[in-house]
This record gives C-alpha cells, structure tokens and sequence, in this order.
C-alpha cells in the first residue's frame, strides 16, 4: 500500500494542516492589532492536535501500543509457572 493512499495517513496531514493554519492565523492577528482574538484562536491548536490523536489513533494503523505489548509477552509478578 502506498503512503499516499493511506486514509489515517491524509487524515493525519489533514489534522496538521489545520492546526497550523490556526496558529498562523492566530499569530496574525496576534500582531495587526486584535489580541484578545489571536490568544482565542491560538488556543484551538491545541485542541485540534487532541481531536486529531483521539480520532485517528495509532492503533488503527496496524501498531498497539507499547503497553499492550509488554503485557502481553510478560507474566504478572509472582505467577510463576
């Protein structure tokens, strides 16, 4: 499968493109004047990275997370066999 075709890949991108539009738009208005506004919008990068992790997970792309896989290969402590 190709990079480029990868949904969760675009996605990604996409998630990144917006927060930095919004930080760029946030840094503009910043310094034209409207200071209040640019604090407001430079508070949404934030919190479009948080949308993006939580709709587009790693896990969906085929990795689980290192926790899973430690616990999967070692056995609780004290249960011995």
């Amino acid at each position: 499968m190709n990079l480029h075709d990868n949904p969760l890949t675009k996605a990604r991108a996409l998630f990144l493109l917006a927060a930095f539009a919004s930080f760029v738009f946030s840094v503009s208005l910043f310094f034209t004047g409207s200071e209040n506004q640019g604090i407001f919008v430079g508070i949404w990068v934030p919190s479009i990275i948080a949308l993006g992790a939580f709709l587009a997970p790693r896990a969906a792309a085929g990795r689980e997370p290192a926790a899973r896989r430690v616990s999967a290969t070692h056995s609780p402590a004290g249960s011995e066999s």
